[in-house]
């Protein structure tokens, strides 16, 4: 039975997506670096000096760090990585107790879907503020009732007014 938890550990391991290697394979530093290259861009001091500080504070294993490296340059799509962000995200993931990067990943892909949900519930207002989705009730039956009769009395009165200016005019 031991041989077996064995075969697939090793199955696992196999199956490990490449992404997760990679985080697991480099010190932040230079997983940054690299990463960096690969999206076109260097690595600037003030992102070179966060990721410094947040290595030797040891609050977070330096996968999870990196996975926080990928998902502000490459799932949020920003250019560097800004201090205040970083070492937000980060102080949240050491509370929420994040130890490997598979958590991260988890973590970060919920927290994404979430937010998309988020995205998709609210609205701005003319003034760019967010606001909640209104939500229209529907009429009941005594009220359309009532207000067909009313509208089509006006509107078949109206018709009439019109055609006998019409006929008026045309008639001169």
């Amino acid at each position: 039975m031991v041989e077996t938890a064995k075969a697939k550990d090793d199955e696992k391991d196999k199956n490990i997506d490449p992404l997760v290697n990679a985080f697991k394979a480099y010190v932040p530093l230079e997983f940054l670096e690299i990463l960096k290259n690969e999206l076109g861009s260097f690595v600037t001091a003030n992102e070179r000096y966060a990721v410094k500080t947040l290595v030797e504070k040891q609050m977070l294993p330096n996968e999870v760090i990196n996975v926080l490296i990928h998902y502000l340059l490459v799932v949020q799509d920003s250019s560097t990585i800004l201090k205040g962000t970083f070492e937000r995200i980060a102080a949240d993931w050491t509370k929420k107790k994040i130890r490997n990067a598979q958590e991260a990943m988890t973590y970060v892909k919920s927290f994404t879907r979430e937010k998309s949900l988020q995205r998709k519930t609210t609205k701005k207002d003319s003034k760019g503020r967010k606001s909640n989705v209104i939500v229209k009730e529907k009429l009941p039956e005594w009220a359309k009732e009532k207000g067909k009769n009313k509208l089509t009395d006006v509107g078949k009165k109206e018709n009439k007014e019109i055609d006998e200016l019409l006929k008026k005019i045309n008639g001169k």
